[in-house]
């Protein structure tokens, strides 16, 4: 059954990226706030907020000193694992676009290509969910409440520790 399930969401992360890549836009850089419009891609679903939202959000959510310290270091931890997984995921999915629109297209290739990049995106989820269970493990119920209703705003709409008039500059790239 486990491998089931991975295999459905690493197909799934799979068909995002290649979607994503075709639009000319990274999955690792959403655009619109904090997950845009790429909200159905798992890699960018399961994404936590990065470290340095944490000083913006502290207020909001109530954080006491050891939590934002500890908030700070395991998504800085967090950050510095993500970086070689995205860049193997980005990379296996321009070999598969490269692929797929190659002048001598092979399936079997494509599939195999498909399977590393699956495979790549599920490390990205993988280590993404693991950062969650550290947040998680700082924040109290009430906390990973208010959390969530802070990353599902709509852009453009202020965010304690995400841009906007209260919380600063926006994060890079375009808005809807």
């Amino acid at each position: 059954m486990k491998k089931v399930v991975l295999a459905v969401v690493a197909l799934a992360a799979a068909s995002c990226a290649v979607a994503v890549w075709s639009q000319g836009t990274r999955p690792s850089r959403p655009t619109g706030g904090i997950f845009g419009r790429f909200m159905s891609c798992p890699a960018i679903a399961v994404r936590p907020p990065s470290a340095a939202m944490v000083d913006g959000m502290a207020s909001e959510l109530q954080l006491t000193r050891d939590q934002v310290t500890k908030l700070k270091s395991s998504l800085t931890k967090y950050e510095k694992t993500l970086e070689p997984l995205q860049a193997r995921a980005a990379q296996a999915s321009q070999a598969l676009r490269s692929a797929l629109f190659a002048a001598n297209y092979n399936a079997a290739n494509v599939k195999t290509l498909a399977a590393k990049a699956e495979k790549a995106e599920a490390g990205v989820i993988s280590a993404s969910i693991d950062a969650w269970t550290q947040v998680r493990s700082v924040l109290r119920a009430d906390q990973a409440g208010k959390l969530q209703g802070l990353m599902t705003r709509r852009p453009g709409m202020p965010r304690a520790g995400f841009g906007g008039p209260e919380g600063g500059p926006m994060p890079p790239g375009p808005r809807q």
